[in-house]
């Protein structure tokens, strides 16, 4: 396979039909490698088989329901392959053919199918059930303000919004809004959204990352959540002492440094190799879980007042956003709306959410969502991290980057050949935002953090959608561009 490139493979076996899986660590070591995978390689001798591959307009709605069915996601490996496409539907209905459009009048559940038969006969097969008879929720999170970041705010207003066009609707009055669950907690240090779990949808506001953190630690052998075991339990904890920045602080360096004597005779192991963060973290959840369960969810409308004591309930539509004031290393807040509605007849209930997050104005280029032609460096091993080898016609992008109140936007760079920056928000086919001419540093190619200059964006006034920003970078005049590229972050106007 002299094409296919594998980051970092750490590990590979083979199943009991002879295939192969290897798993990919990616290209930094100690980081959220968003090219880490777990790859399978089939061998087929001669001809190969084909891949079914069913896409649809949609998957459920009410009767009468119109459906366009696509196969050309379908494939072979075999590039000369001409591929022939049948359809079979539950109700009896067949049909060949890459594009199909079926309409179902009736309620009920469908089973479509999909055959991908080759030139040689050699044929795969996909199937996917339609739910007919019941539409989906819609929500609609009204947010004042940035939709990507926050600036230094304390609180935001907000407005959820719930239709159902068999249920109704949260402004109508037949939704009840006990049965919408809002939810918001936040994030601190690495943006790992998988931190969130299950816990976050059934809680108002634990920090979660914190959790996360103390599952994965010993705390469980001197600690348990409601009674004392060697060591005071979580309850206790949050009873003797309130939520503030200097007991948080206080607690952490108690968790790294250990100690004894304030809960009786028994000693608490140290844990040096806890960072600041991660044990504030830690801190921060346990003290929050003493109300955990006066608020099982946010009202549809509300201010959210006060973290430690979630039963007094939010009236006017504000929630703070106080938790990043006083920590260094910023986070992300996030906010998730869920509703459930009754189903219809035959047909099960559909669950419906939608989740936004609003993180620091400074996003690290490595933490890039769309690429071309780069590379990420992580000199030693450490936290300090960038992308690099930008040459003509490299860019990254980020997703869902609201512009609303920005006036600047700086970055980063390293430039070991000079050469032009333009951006671009919503895609290359529109006027770029601003562009800058970089001329070569007077340094050389250095790991060192400090040796990359920071530079700035100014942008006018663009619209309030939150789209993909890229950083588009090409040569420049006699120079072939060669940059490396660090931080950006935005400036409100």
């Amino acid at each position: 396979m002299p094409n296919e490139k594998f980051n970092k493979p750490i590990d590979m076996e083979f199943d009991e039909l002879g295939n192969m899986y290897v798993l990919e660590y990616g290209a930094n070591y100690f980081a959220n490698n968003i090219e880490a995978k777990l790859v399978k390689i089939e061998y087929n001798r001669g001809n190969r088989l084909p891949h079914a591959v069913i896409q649809a307009t949609e998957t459920k709605g009410s009767a009468p329901f119109k459906v366009d069915f696509f196969a050309s996601q379908s494939y072979d490996y075999d590039l000369n392959d001409t591929l022939i496409y049948d359809w079979t539907i539950s109700d009896g209905r067949e049909a060949r053919g890459e594009h199909i459009s079926l309409t179902f009048d009736s309620v009920g559940i469908y089973e479509i199918g999909l055959k991908v038969t080759d030139r040689k006969g050699a044929a795969a097969t996909s199937s996917l059930p339609i739910n007919v008879g019941n539409e989906p929720p819609e929500i609609n999170l009204i947010l004042e303000g940035n939709q990507s970041f926050y600036f230094g705010e304390r609180q935001r207003n907000y407005q959820v919004e719930v239709a159902d066009l068999e249920d109704g609707s949260l402004s109508s009055g037949t939704i009840d809004p006990r049965e919408v669950k809002i939810n918001f907690s936040y994030l601190s240090g690495a943006h790992d959204l998988a931190l969130l779990g299950e816990a976050f949808y059934k809680n108002a506001d634990l920090p979660i990352a914190g959790k996360q953190l103390i599952e994965g630690s010993d705390c469980s052998s001197c600690h348990a959540m409601e009674s004392a075991s060697i060591g005071p339990s979580f309850n206790q904890i949050a009873e003797r002492y309130e939520k503030s920045s200097d007991n948080i602080s206080m607690l952490a360096m108690k968790i790294i440094q250990g100690g004894n004597g304030n809960w009786g005779h028994s000693l608490m192991a140290a844990h040096p190799d806890l960072s600041t963060s991660d044990a504030e973290s830690m801190v921060e959840y346990i003290l929050s879980v003493k109300d955990k369960n006066n608020l099982s969810s946010l009202p549809v409308a509300g201010i959210f007042l006060d973290k430690n004591n979630l039963s007094s309930l939010p009236v006017a539509g504000i929630f703070l956003l106080d938790e990043h004031q006083s920590r260094t290393d910023k986070g992300i807040y996030a906010i998730s709306v869920g509703y459930e509605d009754h189903g219809n007849e035959v047909i099960p209930a559909i669950e419906a959410s939608k989740i936004q997050f609003l993180r620091a104005p400074c996003l690290e280029a490595e933490n890039y969502d769309v690429f071309k032609n780069v590379e990420q460096q992580r000199p030693n091993g450490g936290s300090f991290a960038y992308v690099s080898s930008l040459k003509h016609g490299s860019y990254v992008g980020f997703d869902n980057i609201d512009l609303s109140g920005v006036g600047e936007i700086a970055f980063k760079i390293l430039p070991i050949s000079g050469g032009k920056i333009a951006l671009y928000h919503g895609g290359f086919d529109r006027e770029p935002l601003a562009e800058l001419s970089i001329p070569s540093a007077e340094k050389g190619p250095s790991w060192v953090e400090e040796n990359f200059v920071e530079y700035n964006f100014t942008i006018d006034a663009v619209s309030d959608a939150s789209e993909v920003l890229y950083f588009l970078f090409s040569d420049a005049d006699n120079m072939k561009v060669d940059m490396n590229l660090d931080q950006i972050i935005f400036k409100q106007r």
